[in-house]
């Protein structure tokens, strides 16, 4: 798990195992942060000499970057310092002021103490573009307000939550694919364009916003449908982990993010992703798979008949030469078969 650091700075930062274990848990999931706040998220770990060293870098994946170049390795600014340590010793977030001007755009910096077990370990900042126009996303206030709910769970030491799913086969659901609000009791608060597109493919008609998801979902399910035991509590946003829905050849692909404040439900976010097209092209490469099995299989038992069959007339032979060539013939097919059987493989 070191590779977290870099090796040109693994001698300025000591962290204890633990502490850099939880900050591998953070950049694993980080990405949705940056992705719903259009954001660069910059983790800085305290050296011996007790400046800022960047060892973590993630930029958001449909918008605009504030750091073009690699910041992996460099030292917090001086001038940047001051609210660092502040936010660092004091366990609580801090927003620059004024934004800071790079010379091609004004940047807005929010310091993020990322904290395990009631203490700090790490800073992480936010730096956003201001001004921009973000792709042209509708509900960008919502989104922000949802990474505001994330940051101030880091501070908290609720985020990353712990045995949360974050992987799972081809088609994890991205911030980019739909995202879906749900307060404390499962209602749907707000819900991207493409979420909505993604629940209707599926079977649910009307307005979202306002439905309790997790019975609305499971009133278009078939009877005697078998679904996946966590499928309950991802949908009402109450356990950190992944599921897949399918309804009519239809696949939906979820993940919640259970939202907490001071220690308290706070609602979730919900990734949704429409991965039909994916589970089809994977059944049919399964149903190819499964052909060429069989084909090995029947020619295995072909080959071995015809092994049988020579080894029953060269006991049947009188003559000793026919026997010796039966014999040969049989022990060629043999070998074909081995060749066959390292092959299919």
């Amino acid at each position: 798990m070191s590779n977290l650091l870099p090796t040109a700075i693994r001698g300025l930062v000591d962290l204890d195992p633990a502490d850099l274990d939880w900050l591998h848990q953070l950049v694993a999931d980080w990405q949705v942060i940056t992705d719903l706040s259009v954001s660069d998220l910059v983790l800085w770990a305290k050296t011996d000499s007790g400046r800022f060293v960047a060892i973590a870098h993630c930029r958001p994946s449909g918008g605009n970057t504030v750091h073009l170049e690699d910041v992996i390795g460099r030292r917090m600014p001086t001038a940047r310092e001051a609210m660092a340590v502040e936010a660092y010793d004091g366990e609580q977030i801090l927003v620059a002021s004024d934004p800071e001007w790079t010379g091609t755009t004004a940047v807005r910096e929010e310091y993020v103490p990322v904290v395990r077990e009631g203490h700090a370990v790490a800073i992480m900042t936010r730096e956003t573009s201001v001004g921009l126009i973000r792709g042209g996303r509708l509900g960008d206030k919502h989104l922000e307000d949802l990474a505001d709910s994330l940051c101030t769970m880091i501070a908290e030491g609720t985020f990353p939550i712990r045995g949360a799913g974050t992987t799972m086969r081809h088609g994890t659901p991205r911030v980019a694919d739909g995202v879906v609000h749900l307060d404390d009791e499962g209602r749907v608060r707000f819900a991207t364009p493409n979420a909505y597109s993604c629940f209707h493919r599926l079977g649910i008609d009307g307005e979202l916003e306002g439905c309790q998801l997790a019975e609305a979902v499971t009133s278009i399910i078939p009877e005697r449908t078998p679904v996946d035991e966590t499928m309950a509590v991802v949908l009402m946003g109450r356990q950190a982990w992944l599921t897949e829905v399918e309804v009519g050849g239809a696949f939906l692909s979820l993940r919640s993010i259970p939202l907490t404040l001071g220690g308290h439900r706070a609602g979730a976010v919900l990734l949704v992703r429409d991965v039909t097209e994916i589970r089809r092209r994977e059944q049919v490469l399964l149903n190819k798979d499964a052909t060429i099995r069989e084909v090995h299989h029947r020619v295995k038992n072909n080959l071995q008949t015809v092994s049988a069959l020579l080894r029953m007339q060269g006991r049947r032979a009188t003559n000793d030469e026919t026997r010796e060539a039966l014999a040969e013939a049989e022990r060629r097919v043999a070998t074909i078969a081995t060749v066959h059987e390292a092959l299919s493989h």
